[in-house]
């Protein structure tokens, strides 16, 4: 037995020197970080963006309710990236399990998961190229391609897409509607706060400071993002900020702000991970006779544990509250060193907002034209203009100067008013408050699979549309659309007076 053990061991070792040691593999496991301890800027944001994907994961549970297979690769994933962020094949695994899971979400995803989405394509597009660079390589293994490179790779397609994304979050607003204190989104989840607190006064004046106080903040953060002496004002200004938003008891909302936090450290300069990699170290020996891989699994354990016990007792969305604010008050800390201790840092414009290669546009395009799809007469919803008051359809716009329907197409404009039905999907329009788009009367027709009713009005006409034994008045209104365009394309409701705040 010995033999053949020792005859087996000599062959696998001989072919790892042979094949793997030497040859392509061996260079790209030694770039990507298998070979040693790292506690480079790629680490950190790997750890960063596995705890942004805990907090989507524990704020929507949807996937634990149904029992999503996506749901629970994902989970899988982003409890091997907190446990080893130094990989970065477990960073591939991430990214690939949540871009799986996003699609089968679609497209009843909030806002800033789709943008995730896109953000998750270019960072696994550069990985496959700092991959390819490295299978092309030549030379020797003591240069191997570096893991600062491919995070500079992806970080300034990264960083402009938070700007774009601040930058409609702006530029939604600039509607009539918002700056109506009585309607405003502003003044809706300040009073949402306020009443979370048992707090009942709330005067104009504070009305009107939520309205253009949220405003002038929103726009601060991505300009002072755009200049070094300001990068780190404007990290001090999102963390506070979106600490006080995510006091709301909508579980979207600290979401939300976990991304926003996690990418801030786009921003922090090469120098602020030296001092974090010297921080770790003294913590390191200080900690080194406990294996930080069995702690790390624990404490995630343990984390786990009482989300779901929360979560079967009706409480999970308060545990996952608390988690998120230890969380925050954390990096708070990190980030403080950066704000007091630290320059901002040598990186020019160009370095830090040139993506490489040149086809990482294309990623930023797809945020851009996401964000600018309400004024092209495409969808509304995941379109970056959550909680704006904006309204383009049924041949109107709020918007202060954009001219709508850019594109005359026909979606937004088709509007139809419920009259009476009994379909579940349906039956919550019928008080004549709001409108739906007949793309969502279709899929809600389409999507009801039991016998129901509806009279409606669609253009100015009155209609009928019954399903009875399985059989459709209607075969057209009742026929799903294709899978992409069902998938992408979304509306929101629309009031018949004005626009009232809606996420």
């Amino acid at each position: 037995m010995c033999f053949w053990r020792d005859t087996i061991f000599a062959a696998a070792n001989s072919f790892r020197h042979k094949f793997w040691a030497d040859g392509f593999p061996s260079r790209v496991w030694v770039s990507f970080g298998f070979a040693a301890h790292k506690f480079d800027r790629l680490t950190v944001f790997v750890f960063l963006w596995a705890s942004v994907r805990f907090f989507h994961q524990v704020s929507f549970p949807e996937w634990a309710i149904h029992h999503d297979k996506w749901g629970y690769l994902l989970m899988a994933a982003v409890v091997l990236a907190l446990v080893r962020p130094q990989s970065v094949w477990v960073l591939v695994l991430l990214l690939v399990a949540s871009m799986l899971r996003t699609p089968h979400w679609m497209p009843f995803n909030p806002n800033h998961i789709l943008f995730e989405f896109y953000v998750d394509g270019g960072i696994l597009f550069s990985l496959m190229y700092g991959l390819g660079a490295a299978y092309w390589q030549k030379g020797d293994k003591e240069n191997p391609v570096s893991r600062e490179k491919i995070f500079e790779g992806f970080a300034p397609m990264a960083r402009i897409s938070i700007i774009l994304l601040y930058f409609y979050a702006v530029f939604h607003k600039l509607n009539w509607d918002y700056f109506n204190p009585e309607i405003s989104c502003g003044t809706f989840l300040m009073r949402g706060l306020l009443e979370h607190f048992h707090l009942t006064y709330f005067p104009y004046w504070g009305k009107l400071l939520a309205v253009w106080g949220t405003l002038a903040i929103e726009l601060l953060i991505p300009v002072f993002f755009l200049f070094r002496p300001t990068r780190r004002w404007g990290i001090l200004l999102g963390l506070v900020f979106h600490f006080v938003l995510s006091l709301h008891p909508h579980p979207g909302l600290y979401s939300f702000s976990a991304l926003l936090v996690g990418f801030f450290y786009l921003f922090t300069p090469p120098g602020f991970n030296d001092a974090l990699a010297a921080q770790a170290a003294r913590w390191r020996g200080r900690f080194s006779k406990i294996p930080y891989q069995v702690a790390g699994v624990l404490v995630l354990a343990a984390i786990l544990f009482l989300w779901l016990h929360q979560y079967r007792h009706g409480g999970f969305v308060q545990a996952a509250f608390v988690l998120w604010y230890v969380w925050w008050a954390f990096v708070f800390v990190v980030y403080w060193r950066f704000f007091v201790g630290h320059p901002p840092g040598e990186r020019s414009f160009r370095d830090t907002f040139a993506p490489h290669p040149r086809v990482m546009w294309v990623f930023v395009l797809v945020v851009f034209v996401n964000g600018l799809s309400p004024y092209l007469g495409l969808k509304t919803q995941t379109s970056y203009s959550m909680f704006s008051n904006l309204r383009t359809e049924g041949g109107m716009t709020n918007h202060i100067f954009m001219p709508r329907n850019l594109l005359a197409t026909r979606w937004q404009d088709d509007l139809v008013t419920i009259v009476r039905t009994d379909a579940p999907a349906l039956r919550g329009f019928s008080d004549g408050k709001r409108m739906i788009t007949y793309f969502e009367f279709r899929r809600a027709a389409s999507e009801t699979h039991h016998d129901f009713f509806v009279d409606y009005r669609r253009a100015g006409k009155q209609r009928h549309l019954e399903v009875r034994n399985g059989t459709s008045n209607d075969p057209g209104l009742t026929r799903p659309y294709p899978w992409p365009v069902r998938k992408i394309m979304r509306f929101r409701p629309v009031y018949a007076d004005t626009c009232r705040c809606q996420h």
